[in-house]
């Protein structure tokens, strides 16, 4: 055999027969078409996944937020909430005129409230008496609320939904008892129901979208 036709044969022999030649290049087409579809398929399911796993998340978060409101309602919290109220009430009555002669001056308006809370807790620093207590209660509740949303172990919008309107209007009336405990020793006592009552919580994704 002339050497010319066994190089030719020994070349064949190497990169195959025009047909193998053929199919190395239709799967190369085919693979330059299936490597982004399969890069968008994957990027896809990790969004997917992603999104799955936050929606869980939220999920729980809701869940827990409606125990939280459970609690309020059946562990004595809102019942300690209303003796507040009926001692506050009669006061707030006799005050009317003053809060609405100064209702376009929210520092004064804020004074006067803050005086009807202390004549309800006694404007002492023994915080013993049964409304203290009630205030007490009321303030390490609504501490916790704010504390589990702030953490996104509960959901904000949530809590502020059934807890924020009470949780404004208690810290309206009893921020200057939280004060009183601050300065004998409690740094951070009602720092996070002052944070929910004015709306100082740090959201879920799902809450800001």
């Amino acid at each position: 055999m002339p050497v010319a036709k066994k190089a030719a044969k020994a070349a064949a022999g190497a990169e195959g027969t025009p047909r193998d030649a053929k199919v190395r290049d239709a799967m190369k087409v085919l693979g330059d078409y299936a490597d982004p579809i399969l890069k968008a398929l994957l990027v896809i399911g990790v969004f997917l996944g992603g999104y799955e796993y936050l929606h869980r998340q939220q999920s729980a978060r809701v869940e827990q937020s409606l125990a939280l409101v459970d609690e309020w309602k059946t562990d004595g919290h809102r019942d300690a909430y209303q003796r507040i109220n009926d001692l506050v009430w009669p006061l707030y009555a006799e005050s009317a005129p003053l809060i609405e002669a100064a209702a376009t001056d929210q520092a004064q308006v804020a004074m006067i409230f803050g005086n009807l809370g202390d004549g309800v807790t006694g404007r002492d620093d023994d915080f013993a008496s049964p409304a203290d207590r009630d205030v007490d209660q009321i303030f390490y509740f609504f501490d916790r609320a704010a504390l589990c949303a702030n953490e996104r172990i509960c959901d904000y919008d949530v809590i502020n939904t059934f807890l924020g309107e009470e949780a404004r209007t208690f810290w309206l009336y009893f921020s200057r008892y939280a004060e009183r405990r601050q300065v004998l020793g409690y740094a951070s006592y009602g720092t996070w129901t002052e944070r929910l009552a004015g709306g100082e919580i740090s959201r879920s994704f799902w809450g800001q979208i």
